[in-house]
């Protein structure tokens, strides 16, 4: 028993999908140059190039390999995405750098407020004190005050 050799209109879908895949302008697959992706890209079921015409499916591998196993367009998408992973794991590295920076500064800023703080109620316990003495002193002066006598010098 010998097998079928395929039909016209099967060569010619499986020749547009290949082409579809290759070039990255999938329809009806993911896109990746595979036989299941070629079958669905095709409109056909996979057996029946596993099974019916596997000739076909090695000559689609074959080509297929020769591409790399990926289309361009989706060569280009997986150097996009591999840069983009770059990127993404120098964007952490700055962030948790930035991040230990904050936090680094948000200690300072809470030592420099306590320290604040304490410096605001030593001035204000001196200035407290110095009212004190002050009010001390004047009350010191006001009973040494001089007097005046009509010729206007100053007597004790």
């Amino acid at each position: 028993m010998t097998k079928a050799e395929p039909d016209e209109k099967l060569l010619k879908d499986l020749r547009g999908a290949a082409d579809r895949l290759i070039a990255g302008t999938a329809l009806r697959s993911s896109g990746k140059l595979t036989v299941s992706d070629l079958a669905a890209e095709a409109g056909i079921k996979r057996w029946v190039l596993t099974h019916k015409h596997p000739e076909l499916m090695h000559a689609f591998q074959a080509e297929f390999k020769t591409l790399g196993q990926v289309s361009a367009p989706v060569q280009t998408a997986l150097d996009r995405a591999t840069q983009l992973e770059k990127d993404l794991t120098k964007v952490r590295q700055d962030k948790r750098r930035l991040k230990e920076l904050v936090d680094t500064y948000a200690a300072v800023i809470t030592e420099l407020t306590d320290e604040l703080i304490q410096a605001q109620q030593q001035r204000d316990e001196a200035l407290a004190e110095l009212a004190r003495r002050h009010h001390d002193a004047v009350a010191v002066l006001a009973d040494h005050r001089p007097t005046r006598r009509a010729n206007d010098t100053f007597t004790r």
